[in-house]
């Protein structure tokens, strides 16, 4: 497919090529250049098949002048206007470069912090795992166990009528620990 293509775009070439020599140029090789003497402001271009065709194009710099304006027809306001629009235009480049810049601030302040997050839960999950920890949690775990047995204790010394002493004896030895 790809050389089709190719050997199309060089078929085309080579039969374009002799119209191609034929274009207008401002480098006439006949005769015509010689005798036609340029002194406008303008190019003149000549055709290299056809000695007598000469075309003269528009001057490449001019000057103007404004006559008739009257103050009362004229939009004499739009100056101010396009003052105005200027200004308020430079204004809100200044507040959206202002603003992104405070955007990169506080995201590279949020970096910061995420940075901090990342290494406080990486030290918590190295405390969560340390042996100290595990010893103080089973030691929680088995200070709750005691409170709940000694409420419990509590509650059958305040009914009880015989075999007190084995309860208040447990009650001791639970509140040593």
């Amino acid at each position: 497919m790809r050389k089709k293509v190719i050997l199309s775009l060089t078929s085309a070439i080579f039969a374009f090529s002799g119209l191609l020599q034929a274009a207008p140029s401002i480098y006439a090789k006949k005769l015509s250049e010689k005798i036609i003497k340029n002194t406008s402001n303008a190019n003149i271009i000549f055709d290299n098949e056809n000695e007598t065709r000469v075309w003269v194009m528009p001057p490449n710099t001019g000057a103007s002048e404004v006559s008739g304006l009257h103050p009362m027809t004229a939009n004499t306001g739009f100056c101010q206007e396009m003052s105005d629009l200027q200004k308020m235009s430079k204004g809100i480049v200044e507040r959206v470069y202002q603003a992104s810049e405070d955007q990169f601030l506080a995201q590279k302040n949020i970096d910061d912090l995420m940075l901090k997050l990342d290494q406080a839960r990486i030290e918590a999950e190295s405390l969560r795992v340390s042996p100290i920890v595990k010893q103080l949690q089973a030691a929680n775990d088995r200070i709750d166990d005691i409170e709940v047995r000694l409420d419990t204790l509590s509650s059958k010394l305040e009914d009880c009528t015989q075999g007190c002493e084995e309860i208040k004896a447990e009650r001791v030895q639970l509140r040593r620990e």
